[in-house]
Formats: structure tokens, sequence, C-alpha cells
């Protein structure tokens, strides 16, 4: 009696020794550590700090932002998320890897990154996991509208701050070249942006990445759009507060069905009486644009300044 009492917990501590060498034998973290030759710098970051290598070969990006920041530098990382990749990505990203959106960290581990990238707000569930698979660095991330902190935070932990430097230069001065196009015209425009989804309207801030753009620019923008979030949806008897001297709108389009959907219901509201009462629709100024004014980073915003120049300077 007393060996049986005894068999049950040496079998149970038996049992979990072996299921902890499973675990640490499969663990990624026993063939993707860094190697101990190679020169690492300390990141400090969202989650803490991290050692990483101090020229990554294989980084992995856990979302479109970061995606889109190392492209804009010319990086193009091993594996990233392309699954409802905005169209004028599409066309960047041959040779990488999908890793799926939330990332599948199987995916993940058969790469073989040297360092994995993403933001706190979407990937902090993960952070553990993530580490154990290779360096990890998740930058803060409230909106669309910290596009511009992205690609310094980026630039920072692939030790290519110099890279960031330059693109965000780049877009100052296109920036400034609209600025000064415009004149004295800038100050007297006043921009109002309008996302349409299948089944509502939404007004965006100045606080989403495209606003940021127009604020950069010295736009002004509609009293109902001043606020520091991205959106805010509105009924349709609301859709005044949409009025400006130039209106963008621009539907939902996560896939074809939902794309359709927001078309329809884009045409459904300009069909209606409502929306002929705003001055901009009489003036002959609301001009459709690509999701690109969604933005995930720089490609993005120098796509939305292309339009700024298109229709605010060239018309």
């Amino acid at each position: 009696m007393r060996l049986y009492k005894l068999y049950k917990p040496i079998k149970f501590l038996l049992l979990t020794l072996l299921a902890i060498v499973w675990v640490t034998a499969c663990s990624p973290n026993s063939s993707n550590t860094v190697s101990q030759d190679t020169p690492t710098r300390i990141i400090e970051h969202t989650m803490g700090e991290t050692a990483v290598p101090e020229n990554p070969q294989r980084i992995v990006a856990l979302e479109p932002f970061a995606l889109e920041s190392l492209l804009a530098m010319g990086i193009q990382p091993v594996g990233a998320p392309l699954d409802g990749l905005n169209t004028h990505l599409q066309d960047k990203v041959e040779g990488i890897t999908n890793i799926g959106n939330p990332p599948n960290l199987e995916s993940v581990v058969a790469l073989k990154p040297d360092l994995i990238i993403g933001s706190q707000y979407a990937n902090q569930e993960i952070y553990s996991q993530a580490g154990q698979i290779a360096p990890t660095v998740l930058f803060q991330f409230t909106g669309s509208g910290d596009w511009k902190q992205v690609i310094n935070s980026v630039g920072n932990a692939i030790n290519e701050k110099e890279l960031a430097t330059k693109v965000l230069a780049d877009y100052n001065q296109r920036i400034e070249d609209f600025k000064a196009q415009m004149g004295d015209s800038l100050s007297e425009t006043e921009v109002s942006l309008v996302r349409v989804y299948p089944d509502g309207i939404s007004l965006y801030q100045k606080g989403s990445f495209a606003g940021t753009i127009l604020e950069d620019a010295g736009l002004s923008r509609p009293s109902a759009q001043q606020g520091e979030d991205v959106q805010i949806k509105v009924t349709k008897e609301r859709i005044l507060d949409a009025d400006g001297d130039v209106m963008f709108v621009w539907t939902y389009s996560f896939d074809e069905k939902q794309k359709a959907e927001a078309e329809t219901k884009l045409k459904q509201l300009q069909d209606d009486p409502l929306w002929s009462k705003l001055n901009v629709v009489q003036k002959g100024q609301v001009y459709e644009v690509g999701e690109h004014w969604l933005g995930t980073g720089e490609i993005a915003a120098n796509l939305v300044i292309d339009d700024l120049f298109k229709h605010l300077v060239n018309d």
C-alpha cells in the first residue's frame, strides 16, 4: 500500500519532467537564439530591453506598419502578414513569406529570423512566444497617426536610423513643395475626409494617418473633424458635418465582397438628397481616392501627397 502511494507522485513527477524536456527540445529557442559570436545592441522598447543583432539579416515584421517602414527604407523582411494587404504594397512583397494575420508562429519559426519587429498594440500577447524564436522588439503604437514614430522605432531596432531619417526628410521636403505651390490658397482650403463602409459612414479625424499629413501640409479641417481619434462614425443625417472646400472619400475594402458593398453604399449616399446639399458637392470638389489614405506608412504617405498635388495644385 505504501509503495502504491509513493508510485503516484513519482509517476506524476516523471511525466512532468518528460514534458519539460520535450517542450525544451521542440522549443524554437533551442535553434533560433542569437549566436554568442553575433555582435548585439541593447534596444529599449515598450516591453523592456532586448539584445538584437547589430546587423539583422532575417527580419520578420508582425504587421503592415512595420512592413511598410522596412520597405520604405529599401529593406525586405523574410516574413510579414500579407493577407488583405493594401493595394499600394501588393507589388512590393514578392519573395516575402506570408506569416498570416494574426501571425502564425510556426511560420515564423520556419523562417529562422534573427529579429522580429511589431507593435505592442497588436502583438503584446505573443511577445513571450515570439521572444523564444528570436529577439523581439515591440514599438509603441496607439493608432495610424503614429506612423512617423513607427519608422523611427523600426530604424532604431535594425540599426538604420539614418535611413529612417532620410525617408522622413524626403517626405517633409515634398510637404514643403506642396505648401509653396499652394501659396495663399493653403490657409483658405478646408479639407474633409470621409470613409464609407458597407454599413455606415466615418469622418476621419486629425489623429488619423491622413489627418496627420493634412496637418503637416497646413490644410485646415472641418469643425467636426478636429478630434485626436482616428475616426468617428456618423449617421446619414449628420452628413453635413462632412462639408468642406474639398472632400476626399474612399471605401472600406478588406475583401472583394465588402468592397462591392461599400461601393454600393457610396452610390446610395451620392443619390441621397442630403448629399446634394453639401457645398463641396455643389462645387464639384469631391474626389474618390484609394485605400492608401487609410495609411500604413511612408509609401502610402507619398501617394496621399500625390493626390494633394493632383487635386489641389494641378487642377
